[in-house]
């Protein structure tokens, strides 16, 4: 969001963050850059609306990212975070506006590429995303198979950058 509102500040943005502490940074961050908050959200994306799990692993170094929606270490601590898919969230007069999207949701990021079919659809926005291995939940496929997953759709440009984890 940062990088995005720097490199052009008449564009809106939009960043959702579900992780409580993530979300801080996000808000210390935009308000130490001039830039205002009235866009950020306590939030997670994916394919429906709803309220989903998100688990936080216990050797989250306050410095760094953190959590997901997909459990991938046994003794995380889950909390309930909202969850809005794309299409519905933002207003259907937006849809066609969206130039960029950038995805890093920790292994969720096919569920969020088929939250946003609309956004996709009118826009053909370029999406950036970080594909992460341990992201094998339920409707995932395998790290590489999941960047075609993140790619079906009318994009226009889709990055996949591979995230050791």
């Amino acid at each position: 969001a940062l990088a995005a509102k720097a490199s052009n500040p008449n564009i809106s943005v939009a960043a959702l963050e579900p992780n409580p502490m993530n979300f801080g940074r996000l808000c210390l961050n935009m308000r130490a850059n001039g830039l205002r908050l009235e866009n950020c959200f306590t939030l997670a994306a994916g394919e429906k609306n709803g309220t989903a799990l998100f688990f936080i692993p216990p050797d989250h170094y306050r410095l760094s990212a953190g959590g997901s929606l997909v459990s991938y270490k046994a003794d995380a601590q889950p909390i309930e975070v909202r969850v809005v898919a794309l299409d519905s969230f933002l207003s259907t007069n937006i849809h066609p506006k969206v130039g960029l999207v950038k995805i890093d949701t920790e292994g969720n990021e096919p569920h969020v590429r088929r939250g946003m079919l609309s956004i996709i659809a009118a826009a053909k926005p370029t999406i950036f995303f970080v594909m992460h291995p341990r992201g094998n939940r339920p409707g995932n496929a395998k790290p590489i198979g999941a960047i075609g997953g993140c790619i079906g759709g009318a994009a226009k440009l889709i990055i996949p950058v591979l995230d050791p984890g």
